[in-house]
């Protein structure tokens, strides 16, 4: 609380004060010791009443200083959110929306974007989420997916990878659906 917002408080009993002072030094000078004893009285309670206006003043001022400061740290958390948000973004930015098959979306980090970092996939709810959400390739019954290691969902890709059999190698003509691949024979 600055002085101009004090004084209100304290001028008025300030004055009390001062007139109580003037009437114990207009007592004394009379000598009448009951004048002095009730001048002194005036005296003691108007003191009472400043030390009761300046706490009622310090309060209001812990009260506001309390007020900046929860100010203060909620201007804070919310600069730290939007900073939080716009980094989000930025980083989202760099990444599109594809379509791994009919109805399957994922984000893909565009290769302009990769500055040394390979290619990947992101799961589009976990990125909602606030969470990175790379997604792993799996291959289960030959079928290559994208797994994501913090939601746990599968993203079917469409794709399929030759199985190996026992006693033959995988050979070019088994290669990711190629024109020779076993599901164009």
């Amino acid at each position: 609380m600055s002085l101009n917002e004090f004084l209100p408080y304290v001028s008025p009993l300030m004055s009390a004060v001062s007139t109580a002072v003037g009437a114990v030094k207009t007592a004394a000078d009379i000598g009448d010791k009951s004048k002095i004893k009730e001048a002194a009285q005036a005296l003691d309670d108007r003191l009472r009443e400043l030390n009761f206006a300046v706490l009622q003043a310090q309060e209001k001022n812990v009260a506001l200083v309390e007020k900046i400061s929860a100010l203060q740290e909620a201007g804070k958390a919310a600069q730290d959110e939007i900073r939080d948000l716009q980094l989000k973004k930025q980083d989202l930015a760099r990444y599109e929306l594809v379509a791994l098959s009919e109805d399957v979306f994922a984000y893909r980090l565009k290769a302009a974007e990769a500055d040394g970092e390979p290619v990947h996939h992101r799961c589009p709810t976990c990125v909602e989420n606030g969470k990175r959400g790379l997604l792993q390739r799996q291959k289960e019954h030959g079928a290559l997916n994208l797994v994501c290691p913090e939601c746990r969902f599968v993203y079917l890709t469409g794709k399929f990878k030759a199985m190996e059999r026992p006693g033959r190698a995988i050979t070019e003509d088994d290669a990711d659906n190629g024109p020779h691949s076993w599901m164009a024979r």
